[in-house]
């Protein structure tokens, strides 16, 4: 099954005018798949081949010689030297666009000789795993009640709707394949377990403000180590670090990160969560929730190239908003709360608007399980919407 990727469009865009294209996600999400598709008449070649990564790592000139445009170099990350050289074969035909399209699954070095040797000849674009809006088209269905509880289990990873895989295979054999191939070639970890221990670990957290001091104490590791692994998960898209909102006004504001897995099929795994029924009984259900319209969010932005971020507000005092999504001088603010008839505890929003003034909401939502969330009136009354609507007026 053949499922339709949103960012479609940006990518085509972004290599019509571009000399160069880098498509950059977590393993898995279909980058190789989709730009095949998008690009059938474009040479293929791997650096997950030994002989073409060390060709291209130790002879980035004859390697490139031999392959011409345009052509699909996956997994770049592998021979990050490339970089310089295909700067110097761009320059000799600048005017030419989509000349090369690569992709990559780890940011690390490989983006900073992107941002070194490409500036002003290449776009970059972030493919994540499938949305909730992508899965109801390809599927008809809507998601909400069981089938929405399924797909937070399942997650967003393409081949298992598109090959129907059993799923904790699948996860298992991904987290194998993470740790070994690209976890290890980045940091010095001494033990896949002490690794596997770590990201469970995490997951237990998905939701929550982040501290690298009570990761290390609960795993027996110093805090710099805790730091070092953390960014390994953010910079190969496994997690994000969403920051909270300052404006002009941080007194008395916390200033702690929180942490969401992007895809909640993979923190459910961690969580060994396996099943709809386990998920709806597991005390992690609202936490999950809240990590599942993160990423539909998060996706909604990046699906649309849109460069807007997603923050959290909380103040000292223990009021907290969810999400904060800044446009202009005004906030669009979503509140997650799991139950088809939920109750939004307005002290959270009065202490926004104290801080900010109310005239600042641009526009106030209330995620749940019913229909995914409810857009609320100045009387705070909910009116249904649907998810897909989320960020219409964004």
């Amino acid at each position: 099954m053949w499922i339709k990727r949103t960012i479609s469009d940006v990518i085509r865009n972004s290599a019509a005018e571009s000399p160069a294209l880098v498509v950059v996600g977590a393993r898995q999400t279909g980058k190789t798949s989709l730009l095949q598709h998008l690009f059938p008449k474009a040479a293929y070649v791997t650096l997950d081949d030994p002989l073409d990564a060390e060709e291209a790592a130790q002879n980035p000139a004859s390697f490139l010689a031999r392959v011409a445009s345009p052509v699909f170099i996956d997994e770049i990350q592998y021979a990050p030297a490339l970089f310089r050289h295909l700067k110097k074969v761009i320059d000799k035909n600048r005017n030419t666009n989509g000349q090369y399209i690569l992709t990559g699954s780890q940011r690390f070095e490989m983006m900073k000789e992107v941002s070194d040797s490409l500036a002003g000849r290449v776009r970059i674009v972030e493919l994540l795993t499938l949305s909730i809006q992508e899965l109801q088209e390809a599927t008809g269905h809507v998601a909400e009640g069981e089938t929405l509880l399924q797909w937070i289990v399942q997650g967003g990873y393409p081949e298992i709707y598109a090959k129907e895989l059993h799923v904790g295979r699948f996860f298992r054999s991904y987290l194998a394949t993470y740790v070994e191939r690209d976890v290890r070639k980045l940091i010095n970890v001494r033990s896949s377990q002490d690794f596997g221990r770590f990201m469970r670990l995490v997951a237990s957290r998905t939701g929550q403000l982040i501290s690298a001091s009570s990761l290390a104490s609960d795993l027996g590791v110093s805090a710099p180590t805790i730091r070092e692994w953390l960014n390994v998960l953010h910079t190969s898209h496994i997690i994000a670090l969403v920051e909270p909102w300052f404006g002009s006004v941080t007194q008395r504001t916390v200033k702690t990160s929180k942490l969401y897995f992007l895809d909640t099929g993979l923190c459910c795994h961690l969580l060994n969560i396996e099943t709809s029924s386990q998920l709806l009984r597991s005390s992690f259900l609202g936490a999950l929730f809240e990590t599942h319209v993160f990423s539909q969010i998060h996706k909604s932005l990046v699906n649309h190239d849109s460069s807007q971020k997603i923050y959290f507000f909380r103040d000292h005092d223990g009021h907290e908003i969810d999400f904060v999504i800044p446009q202009g001088s005004q906030f669009h603010l979503v509140e997650c709360k799991w139950s088809e008839n939920p109750k939004l505890d307005t002290k959270n929003i009065d202490a926004f608007k104290k801080r900010y003034s109310e005239d600042a909401i641009a526009s106030l939502s209330l995620c749940c399980s019913r229909r995914g969330f409810r857009k609320l009136n100045s009387h705070n009354v909910c009116d249904s919407v649907n998810w897909s609507h989320l960020l219409d007026n964004t």
